[in-house]
C-alpha cells in the first residue's frame, strides 16, 4: 500500500548535527549534515534537520573492515530526520556509519510549505529479494527519496536504492542463508509549480563503475551549474550478489556508490545515481 506523508514542522527529539555545508540556489538555501554512529555489529544513526527545513535527499557510508558490514536502511524516517543502518551477517564484523542528509528552506528562512513538499513511502511484499517503488503523485518531481529493510536474522541487506524519473526504486537480498524481508520505499517531491515559479530545473545524473571488481565504486558528477540535493546507488551482480556499503555525497556536486560480495567471491559493478538543482 502507497502511503502519503503529510509534511509537518514538527522537530524530531533526535540529536542535530551541525551543517558542514550550506549553498544558495536561487530562493532556496540547502544544508548538507553529517552524523557518526558508535561502531557497533548492528551500527545506525539519525540526523535532525533544524527548524524551518525539510529533508530532501540523504545517503550513508559504512566504515568497514574484516568481513564487512553491510546497508540495510538509508532513508528519510520523517519530513525533518533522515536514519542511515548497517549490520554484519553471519561473521562478526563491528563497524561505525556515517548518516548524511541534505534539506532545504527557503532563503529567507520560511520553510518550503506544505502543499510544495511531499514524501511517499511504498512497501513491498515480503520476499527473499524483496522490491518496490514509490512514486510522486503528479505535478511534483522527485527529489530524492531512500529505502529501509524490514529485516529479522539472519539478514537481509539493500542491493539498490536509487531514482529513476519520478519513482525512487529499492530492492534487498537475503544472503547465504535465508530469510524473508519486506522493504519500505520513500520518495520525496517538489511541486512542479513550486520549481517553475522560483525558476529551478532539476537533474537525474548517473555513472557506472569499470569493469567487474569485488568492492566497486563509482561516482556521480552533476553537469555545471548544478548542485547536489540527492543520489543513490544500484549494485549490478550475478552469482551469490554484491550488497551496498554506501551511497553518500562526496561534495556539493558528486555522489558515491559503492557495494561489495560477502563471504561467496562474486564480481559486480555498482552505478551511482545523482540527483541535482539548478537556477
Amino acid at each position: 500500500m502507497q502511503k502519503f506523508i503529510v509534511a509537518t514542522l514538527l522537530f524530531a527529539a533526535v540529536q542535530t548535527a551541525a551543517a558542514d555545508e550550506s549553498y544558495d540556489v536561487g530562493n532556496v538555501h540547502l544544508i548538507v549534515m553529517q552524523q557518526h554512529s558508535d561502531v557497533q555489529g548492528h551500527p545506525s544513526t539519525s540526523i535532525s534537520v533544524p527548524a524551518g527545513f525539510r529533508v530532501i535527499g540523504g545517503g550513508a557510508q559504512v566504515n568497514w573492515a574484516g568481513e564487512g558490514n553491510l546497508l540495510t536502511g538509508v532513508y528519510p524516517s520523517s519530513t525533518t530526520s533522515f536514519m542511515a543502518s548497517s549490520k554484519d551477517h553471519i561473521l562478526a564484523s563491528p563497524a561505525s556509519i556515517d548518516a548524511y542528509v541534505i534539506a532545504a528552506r527557503m532563503k529567507d528562512g520560511s520553510p518550503i510549505s506544505d502543499d510544495d513538499y511531499i514524501l511517499v513511502q511504498k512497501d513491498s511484499s515480503p520476499g527473499a529479494y524483496p522490491e518496490a517503488a514509490a512514486t510522486v503523485p503528479t505535478g511534483f518531481q522527485l527529489v530524492g527519496g531512500g529505502a529501509r529493510v524490514n529485516w529479522t536474522e539472519p539478514g537481509n541487506m539493500l542491493t539498490a536504492s536509487f531514482p529513476q524519473g519520478n519513482s525512487w526504486i529499492a530492492r534487498s537480498k537475503d544472503h547465504a542463508r535465508s530469510s524473508v524481508a519486506t522493504l519500505s520505499v520513500f520518495a520525496i517531491g517538489l511541486k512542479q509549480s513550486f520549481l517553475d515559479a522560483n525558476g529551478l530545473r532539476i537533474q537525474q545524473r548517473s555513472q557506472r563503475s569499470d569493469g567487474y571488481q569485488q568492492h566497486p565504486t563509482a561516482t556521480c558528477a552533476l553537469d555545471f551549474g548544478f548542485r547536489l540535493l540527492s543520489g543513490g546507488a544500484e549494485a549490478q551482480w550475478s552469482g551469490a550478489g554484491q550488497l551496498l556499503t554506501a551511497t553518500y555525497p562526496v561534495d556539493v556536486h558528486q555522489w558515491r556508490a559503492s557495494s561489495k560480495d560477502h563471504l561467496i567471491v562474486d564480481y559486480g559493478s555498482v552505478t551511482a545515481y545523482c540527483i541535482g538543482i539548478s537556477f
